[in-house]
């Protein structure tokens, strides 16, 4: 058997060395972002190692976190330290590619932001701020409020934009209703619920919107054409803290607190799939793009489940700062930058294999058409 020489050898090595790095960017640019409540920073997690790689300083009590369209920036509402302590008033803008703070909003007077979420284009967050009982409307390129809408409820919290952005709907955990914002008239609808109501989200189809109670242990479904109820039905479990659809639709993760559990609904025939029992009490709840992975905040274990759902089974846990709460998913793109080498200036080679000496510092080019190797 003929070999190659031992050059030659090294630079199929170095090739292969060069793949490998080029699909380990591609995975690293998969990065779980973590909020540390009780230390004030965020963690960025490699959900494929399951390891801390990069921790950057927030505001106070940092909450939940919003991910730009592109993935290059997260906003993490800092609601501060509670009740006769610090009330947080500010949104710190991350950098992921840069691992550093690229800018502090502050909203003023309206404190304790608590859920964001930015629009499809990026141009905008929408920021629910209870005390106030307040949504905010802030241009992402400069951090202004340009606009204050009235929920007119207690304890929106929470909240979810449809994904056209023509409505908001917010989740009033005191008020026990849900507000639905008219953007373009600025109207507030007020449907009345349930007190408890805490979780809240769209569906990717923009025709439904999903509330978990944590006190009634119920979903209700609404009809984002009629901004009316259409069905209740029991979440599967006790403490339903949160709602979260999968990006195709086909699917409704709700964490409960007190059962440990995760209950997967089928949204189309809206029944349960499967109940997954935790080895922790969760909180928030992200899910990978391609569906295939969710993760569960621990804040009491200072750590983060990881549910394969495929096999519907705990892959494991990662261990992140203390206090775990907000968390959101990122596909940050790899951005390559590259420039021309060298150019050939022969006509009609169509080349193909390239080889690299790293004695004489060659380049080899061999040409399929001419049946011939070029150094």
């Amino acid at each position: 058997m003929q070999t190659l020489p031992s050059d030659l050898r090294y630079c199929e090595l170095l090739f292969l060395l060069f793949f490998w790095l080029s699909i380990s960017a591609a995975a690293n640019s998969q990065t779980l972002v973590v909020a540390s409540n009780g230390e004030h920073h965020i963690d960025l997690v490699n959900p494929n190692n399951f390891q801390v790689f990069a921790r950057v300083p927030s505001g106070k009590g940092p909450h939940e976190i919003a991910i730009s369209p592109d993935g290059r920036y997260a906003y993490v509402a800092n609601t501060g330290t509670g009740p006769g302590g610090e009330l947080g008033n500010t949104i710190t803008v991350v950098d992921l590619k840069s691992r550093s703070i690229k800018a502090t909003f502050s909203l003023g007077a309206y404190t304790q932001p608590h859920d964001l979420r930015v629009s499809r284009d990026g141009s905008l967050l929408w920021v629910a701020c209870a005390p106030s009982q307040r949504v905010l409307e802030i241009d992402t390129r400069n951090g202004r409020i340009a606009k204050a809408w009235n929920i007119n409820s207690e304890g929106g919290w929470m909240l979810a934009p449809t994904p056209d952005g023509r409505k908001i709907y917010v989740a009033n955990l005191e008020g026990g209703s849900v507000s639905v914002i008219d953007r373009a008239s600025g109207a507030t609808q007020i449907i009345p619920l349930n007190t408890g109501e805490i979780g809240i989200d769209v569906s990717s189809d923009g025709r439904e919107v999903w509330v978990s109670n944590s006190q009634k242990d119920i979903i209700t479904v609404i009809d984002t054409a009629t901004d009316r109820v259409v069905v209740s039905f029991s979440s599967g479990g006790k403490g339903a803290v949160r709602v979260k659809f999968s990006a195709d639709g086909k699917r409704a993760l709700v964490p409960h607190t007190n059962s440990k559990t995760l209950v997967v609904f089928d949204v189309g025939q809206r029944n349960v799939i499967s109940t997954i029992d935790l080895p922790e009490s969760p909180k928030v709840i992200a899910i990978s793009r391609d569906g295939k992975r969710a993760f569960l905040t621990n804040p009491s274990a200072d750590n983060v489940t990881v549910i394969d759902l495929v096999s519907l089974a705990v892959l494991g846990r990662i261990p992140v700062g203390k206090t775990p709460d907000g968390m959101a998913w990122s596909d940050a793109p790899i951005i390559g930058r590259g420039k021309v080498a060298f150019t050939i200036p022969e006509k009609n080679l169509i080349p193909e294999g390239i080889a690299y000496d790293p004695v004489t510092q060659a380049i080899f080019v061999s040409s399929t058409y001419k049946r011939t190797i070029k150094p």
